[in-house]
């Protein structure tokens, strides 16, 4: 074997093939592709059947200069100039034969390949040198669970590997940028190796460095201008996040079903707002049983329920569990896609998505970060999101952004809120809007009222089967949010003492919290520390000093419910 062919680390003697002056390059090697100087090493790039695919000659002159002429196959010669089909990476048969979840090596040229295929490991590199990873090369790396890529040590070998790793992200689970910052400049992990260094060092290297991250950005000039798309037309639009919140037993349940129906038809909203699009709807909910409840009610409300989808559990191992958009919105975004055509996806109500023990729901960090994901899921996928959410317990209040559950981030985090309140003087339900950041200021009150009809027969007893559905008035109602919820406070607001006793029961009802904590939770709530510590004494709040230790190694303080509601919750 020739040193020549040794550094292209196969053994196959090509020189019959002759070289070619004809043809021009799609890749930039440095110093261009000029035939000067001489050969030094041949790589052949192979296809996934093992054919020839693509050759890189590495040549140098008597001053140092390289250059990196490319040449293609035709007629059974090599003719210079790049194959005029997709990049595709260096030793690509070698990548299609790795296991599944392997590591593969990516590294800056062939040499550096070689190198490391030599040690055993998974390796491969792209056409064209630093610069030059294109998108035709990403879908060989699905599969993959991890990529460590290796970085020149220069300002083009930076720019090399972030441009790779940016474009593996969302590809390779896990991407790793290894530096050689202690070498000269331009130095590889070829020079790496070659001070002594073992395969077991490199791989050690490689577990310190960081996992691989990204800034997504883009620049404005760059971006097209959308105009909104509507599923109700100034109320909930594609691609945002909505809330409807209200006590329980004020018909935010039926609302829904009276919202699927009149998407699943196409069919007018009330008061002139205009007309659903036609398409389908995916419910998630955990609140009422489906088959004596929920598509009863969707029947009443006259939906095709054929366009009706409705999550169920997700099965995992041969188990059941409850959904969670924290660990399952991939499951969702691929049922959306596999449905098709989905204009909402209607969850009721959204604290029971949010797993067992792993969300605070007081705390608006732990909020943000569900419906982050939520609100990007939304926007790929050009569907609306609505939620229901119950009114918390502070009556006094009357803004219906400080009426939503346990924290404010609900309603930062969604683009339309509305409320239905009771209005027993008048024998009427209110749909008052509390939020729309994308719509008039001004926007009318709606009233509605229910009624019942048969939609069925129970086949086992042979009884009729009815269900309620919303009758909505036909003109809006001249009321604002505080003035409905002002008259639909039937009695005294509870005491701040009440307030923060609901809101300890709630906080320590999965066990106990840290002392740094309870205090953070209650400030985002509006509970001052002074009724904070009256709380705790007229609540009988047992505080222990058994928490996690500190830096110090002392145990750190916790606050646990009384013990006969720890009793209670065991």
């Amino acid at each position: 074997m020739t040193s020549l062919q040794a550094e292209n680390g196969r053994g196959d003697d090509f020189d019959d093939i002759d070289d070619d002056d004809a043809g021009v390059s799609g890749y930039d090697y440095p110093y261009g592709e000029r035939e000067i100087g001489r050969k030094v090493a041949k790589y052949f790039y192979r296809n996934m059947k093992g054919a020839l695919y693509l050759k890189v000659v590495k040549r140098v002159t008597k001053s140092g200069k390289k250059s990196f002429p490319q040449y293609h196959l035709e007629n059974g010669h090599w003719v210079k100039g790049a194959p005029t089909g997709p990049a595709i990476p260096y030793r690509l048969p070698e990548l299609l034969a790795a296991p599944p979840n392997a590591t593969v090596e990516i590294c800056e040229g062939e040499k550096d390949a070689n190198n490391l295929a030599a040690l055993g490991l998974i390796a491969t590199t792209n056409p064209g040198g630093a610069g030059k990873w294109t998108s035709d090369l990403n879908k060989w790396f699905a599969g993959f669970a991890r990529a460590n890529i290796y970085e020149d040590n220069d300002e083009a070998g930076r720019k090399h590997v972030t441009k790779a790793a940016s474009e593996l992200c969302g590809i390779v689970p896990d991407i790793r940028v290894v530096t050689f910052r202690e070498l000269p400049e331009h130095g590889d992990v070829s020079d790496w190796l070659k001070t002594g260094k073992t395969r077991e060092e490199l791989l050690a290297r490689a577990e310190q460095m960081l996992q691989f991250a990204t800034l997504q950005s883009v620049c404005a000039a760059d971006e097209e201008v959308e105009g909104l798309d509507w599923v109700w037309p100034g109320r909930f639009a594609l691609g945002k996040i909505g809330l409807i919140t209200g006590l329980p037993n004020e018909g935010k349940g039926l609302t829904f079903s009276d919202i699927m129906a009149r998407i699943t038809r196409g069919a007018p909203w009330p008061c002139g707002e205009g007309s659903a699009p036609l398409g389908n709807v995916l419910l998630l909910t955990a609140e009422d049983d489906i088959k004596d409840t929920v598509i009863p009610r969707l029947m009443a409300a006259g939906a095709d329920l054929k366009r009706v989808t409705i999550i169920k559990m997700m099965r995992e191992a041969g188990k059941e569990r409850m959904f969670s958009l924290i660990t399952d919105l991939h499951a969702l975004r691929q049922k959306v896609v596999e449905v098709g055509d989905v204009k909402m996806v209607l969850i009721d109500p959204i604290s029971a998505y949010l797993g067992i023990g792993k969300i605070d729901s007081f705390r608006a960090t732990d909020v943000r970060a569900v419906l982050g994901p939520l609100k990007q899921f939304a926007e790929d996928l050009v569907t609306s999101i609505l939620g229901i959410l119950h009114f918390n317990k502070k009556t006094d209040v009357t803004n219906v952004m400080l009426r939503v559950s346990d924290s404010l981030a609900y309603t930062a985090a969604s683009r339309h809120v509305y409320a239905i309140v009771d209005d027993p003087d008048n024998f009427r339900k209110l749909f008052i809007k509390g939020k729309n950041n994308l719509a008039p200021s001004e926007q009318k009150t709606l009233a509605f009222g229910f009624a019942e009809r048969e939609v069925g027969t129970d086949k086992k007893t042979g009884k009729s089967i009815r269900a309620p559905y919303i009758v909505w008035h036909p003109d809006p109602v001249d009321i604002t949010a505080t003035d409905a919820l002002r008259a639909a406070s039937e009695s005294k607001s509870p005491s701040e003492i009440d307030n923060a006793k609901h809101f300890l029961e709630a906080l320590l009802s999965n066990g106990p919290v840290s002392s740094n904590d309870v205090k953070e939770a209650a400030k985002e709530n509006g509970i001052s520390q002074s009724t904070l510590r009256r709380t705790k004494k007229a609540f009988g709040i047992d505080v222990r000093k058994d928490g996690p230790p500190n830096e110090k190694g002392e145990r750190t303080w916790q606050w646990h419910l009384p013990s006969k509601k720890e009793d209670e919750r065991a």
